[in-house]
């Protein structure tokens, strides 16, 4: 139920709740940060209570009056929900996109194989997300006493479940730090999560990045980077996997 106009202000939005989590943000910065979120939070309030007096056929007027059981969703349950929506919807298909693009300048020879025979391109862009995750990793609240791995782990504490590092796990992955186009396990990668907590955009993001590798093949070829190193560079974000600028140079195809 948004105006196309406001797409640069969901974008800003959208980039304010991922930048609040970098590490080197200075007080002033994260108080900027934190009046964008704010404004986004009572933006969604105000549309929210729109819908509950008024249903209408999008997202967000679902998850007001979704029902489970007879409990429906508080409105800070609702609100956090959206956030995280808008924010993962718009960055991490972005920053998924960033990181294929830079293993095809990697291996330029890729360029060639998927532009010729493009069914290998869905395996591609697995692997891509297994091995440069959007999301590196998620917290948790433990719910039950558990031991894993020797360690005891008590109800109510919190862990930082690491989806980055079961990625490469050599026990679930051969070669785990290679990107192999005909890896037979590459859709089990940890990307998109796993069980209730699964994401529920999976669908989205993989027609959007197989979409946008057709269109990028067909348009451009010889894919490199225009500055050599100095024009890529990765944040360093603890929850993520950021190429944070790629300055590419490229030779239309006719």
């Amino acid at each position: 139920g948004v105006k196309p106009d406001d797409v640069d202000q969901f974008r800003a939005w959208s980039e304010a709740v991922i930048q609040e989590g970098d590490p080197n943000n200075g007080e002033e910065r994260q108080a900027a940060l934190t009046h964008r979120i704010c404004e986004l939070q009572q933006f969604i309030a105000r549309q929210a209570e729109r819908y509950r007096r008024a249903p209408a056929d999008c997202l967000l007027s679902d998850l007001v009056h979704a029902d489970d059981d007879g409990r429906r969703m508080s409105d800070r349950e609702l609100v956090s929900m959206v956030v995280i929506l808008i924010a993962a919807g718009i960055d991490s298909t972005a920053l998924a996109l960033a990181s294929a693009m830079m293993r095809l300048i990697e291996r330029p020879e890729r360029q060639d194989l998927l532009r010729d025979r493009p069914e290998p391109t869905p395996s591609f862009i697995e692997e891509v997300l297994r091995l440069e995750a959007p999301v590196q990793g998620l917290y948790r609240r433990v719910v039950n006493d558990i031991a894993i791995g020797g360690v005891a782990i008590p109800r109510g504490a919190t862990v930082v479940l690491r989806f980055g590092a079961a990625n490469r796990d050599p026990a679930q992955f051969a070669d785990p730090d290679a990107l192999a186009l005909d890896r037979r396990n590459a859709r089990s990668h940890l990307a998109f999560g796993a069980g209730p907590h699964f994401c529920i955009g999976k669908q989205l993001a993989l027609a959007e990045l197989k979409t946008a590798f057709g269109l990028v093949l067909q348009r451009m070829n010889n894919l490199r980077l225009a500055r050599g190193e100095d024009g890529v560079s990765w944040a360093t974000r603890y929850s993520g996997y950021d190429v944070t600028r790629l300055e590419i140079a490229f030779d239309g195809l006719d």
